[in-house]
């Protein structure tokens, strides 16, 4: 068997690695990059949080509808509207209340839900139950320690 000098093994080198640049250049160029990277699945925190965001435009929603009733009769009559809203904060208040807060952000967005949905009626010390005020005062407190520009990301619709 014959041996190759280096004279003969570097241009037998060179041409392969030509070979080689030149097949790249042809190929496709989806095939030179890498693949995408798969989008990350929201954590349970971030669901929390944003199921509580939803959950307060709903009860927006449900104060725009009561804010043109002046009488009985026009109450009467959006009662099926208000009764399909009510439906939708009832499936997301259930989502809501099955993911548990592990963060200050996600006890703030639960806190202010339920505060956009309560709307001082309950957590009022007028209302005779002083369990009710003192968890009200609680759930103030709370939504009160968030700085004010993170409360403004975590539910744009209150801050």
């Amino acid at each position: 068997m014959r041996s190759l000098s280096r004279r003969e093994i570097f241009p037998a080198l060179g041409a392969t690695a030509l070979a080689g640049i030149a097949a790249a250049g042809l190929a496709k160029p989806e095939t030179l990059t890498a693949a995408p990277k798969a989008k990350s699945l929201p954590t349970s925190e971030e669901r929390l949080i944003a199921l509580c965001e939803e959950f307060i435009r709903m009860e927006f929603a449900v104060n725009a509808v009561h804010a043109t009733c002046e009488t009985f009769e026009q109450e009467k009559a959006v009662e099926p509207k208000l009764e399909a809203l009510y439906e939708q904060e009832r499936k997301i208040f259930d989502q809501i209340e099955a993911i548990k807060a592990t963060t200050l952000k996600g006890f703030i967005a639960k806190a202010r839900a339920f505060a956009a949905w309560d709307r001082g009626n309950y957590l009022s010390r007028d209302s005779g139950n002083w369990d009710i005020a003192m968890i009200g005062n609680i759930m103030q407190e709370l939504i009160a320690l968030g700085p004010k520009d993170n409360l403004a990301e975590l539910c744009p619709t209150i801050a």
